[in-house]
């Protein structure tokens, strides 16, 4: 699985904890399994992360699904665990469930420093994007996140602000790319992003 799907399952929890989605869990339920997730996840960093970042997972049996660490899932992973924590600290949570919350939002901080190294490290230094994935096998990078429009620009624009190790010219040097290929029901050209 990617850890992009982890971290939106994450913030589903998040969401029922603080009363927006009701999937059938009670709060109590949905920390606890948030807890256990936050778990596996120190664990995966531990056992099979690189400088902090995950490979995409296979879930039974546990293990990496390959030597590849994408930047964007990685990064859509951080931002949806902060995203989590945010929905908990809203939910107004008494008692044992503000207990486990806050043991959460801890673990969630571990995490995120934990991811500190690998996100510096793929920043390339010739122009300042960061690098689009590694092989740990090859210790080679490929490509480069280089446009705003994508579905990791979200994600980019939180690390590059979360972690002071990560330098602003990952979101400012993302290139722009428009065209003018969407024709509404009126016949008029509509530029949008690439």
């Amino acid at each position: 699985t990617q850890p992009t799907l982890i971290g939106f399952y994450l913030q589903i929890l998040g969401d029922v904890v603080n009363g927006h989605i009701d999937n059938g869990m009670t709060k109590t339920q949905a920390l606890t399994e948030i807890n256990t997730v936050m778990t596996n996840l120190l664990s995966i960093q531990s056992t099979y992360g690189w400088n902090g970042l995950l490979p995409w997972l296979n879930l039974n049996p546990l293990s990496a699904s390959s030597d590849t660490i994408g930047l964007g899932d990685n990064a859509n992973l951080s931002q949806s665990l902060a995203v989590m924590v945010g929905a908990l600290e809203g939910a107004g949570l008494t008692g044992s469930n503000l207990t486990t919350a806050q043991q959460i939002a801890t673990r969630v901080t571990q995490f995120l420093d934990n991811q500190s190294a690998g996100y510096a490290a793929f920043v390339d230094s010739s122009n300042g994007l960061f690098w689009a994935a590694y092989d740990i096998s090859s210790s080679t990078y490929d490509s480069h996140i280089d446009r705003i429009g994508n579905e990791f620009r979200g994600a980019v624009a939180f690390v590059s602000v979360y972690y002071s190790t990560v330098p602003s010219s990952v979101w400012d040097n993302l290139v722009v790319t428009t065209n003018s290929n969407y024709t509404d029901r009126n016949g008029d050209s509509v530029e949008n992003l690439a």
